[in-house]
């Protein structure tokens, strides 16, 4: 069985990568959008206080254009964060939406985490070490953190797209079952913590043994179900609308065409 969990470990990261490169392909072949600006442009030099653009200049195709990408980061990380256009226009929906992505920032972090200290551990590390002390110590702080965050943030999602009927005429079955998804994934992450592995050391050594393909044993039916639940999820996650994660390459797409 352990054999199995392992492989359906390998199968999901495959699956994942090649997944979410044929979307990045898929988005960088397509033509250039019609060019508009949508104001205010957080990346004009001298004009994004106000909310102006480089075009309300007169002949500005014969003028270099002057750009912030201080002033796009200050746009950019609080949105992608905090989601600050949602709490600023949806305020209701920001109160799960922001616990759910916030949830899984965590929970991508908790997983970095997980490899970081099975990397130093395969390469002889000392445990009492300070990088790998801090490591296992944020391991334990992200853990948790993201599980209980994410769980309660789909919950309410899931509640929200049931009870509120602007939601619920633009709900499908997907949208359903991907939330319901990540409340079973993170419920059992959440009993794994809890009575099997409060340390995250048995995740860590699984790890480990994916990294040096070991197939030891897992002991646990709890933990066996977990990253079978995790192994779905990564294997799931680009093959739907939640793979919006990605457009992370469009933008720098756009980046480049824009300093051609």
């Amino acid at each position: 069985m352990s054999a199995i969990v392992y492989l359906a470990v390998y199968a999901a990261i495959l699956i994942f990568f090649a997944a979410a490169t044929y979307r990045i392909v898929g988005y960088i072949k397509m033509p250039q959008h019609v060019r508009w600006e949508l104001y205010p442009v957080a990346h004009e030099a001298e004009k994004a206080h106000y909310g102006g653009g480089y075009l309300e200049e007169t002949d500005w195709w014969t003028k270099p254009r002057k750009k912030s990408r201080i002033a796009e980061l200050k746009v950019m990380i609080p949105e992608i964060l905090f989601l600050k256009a949602v709490w600023e226009h949806n305020r209701k929906l920001w109160y799960v939406s922001f616990p759910f992505h916030f949830g899984m920032y965590l929970c991508i972090g908790y997983m970095g985490l997980l490899l970081v200290g099975s990397l130093g551990m395969i390469f002889g590390a000392q445990p009492g070490s300070i990088m790998l002390s801090a490591v296992f110590a944020l391991t334990n702080l992200f853990g948790p953190a993201g599980f209980i965050l994410c769980i309660v943030g789909a919950t309410g999602l899931l509640y929200r797209r049931i009870t509120d009927p602007e939601l619920k005429d633009y709900s499908a079955f997907e949208h359903y079952f991907n939330l319901g998804i990540f409340v079973v994934t993170m419920l059992v992450a959440i009993l794994v913590w809890l009575f099997v592995d409060p340390s995250f050391i048995k995740n860590r050594e699984i790890v480990v043994n994916l990294l040096t393909f070991n197939f030891n044993p897992i002991g646990s039916t709890l933990l066996t179900v977990q990253m079978l639940l995790i192994s779905f999820v990564i294997a799931y996650i680009p093959l739907t609308h939640m793979s919006h994660l990605f457009m992370a390459t469009q933008v720098m797409r756009v980046y480049l065409i824009d300093n051609a």
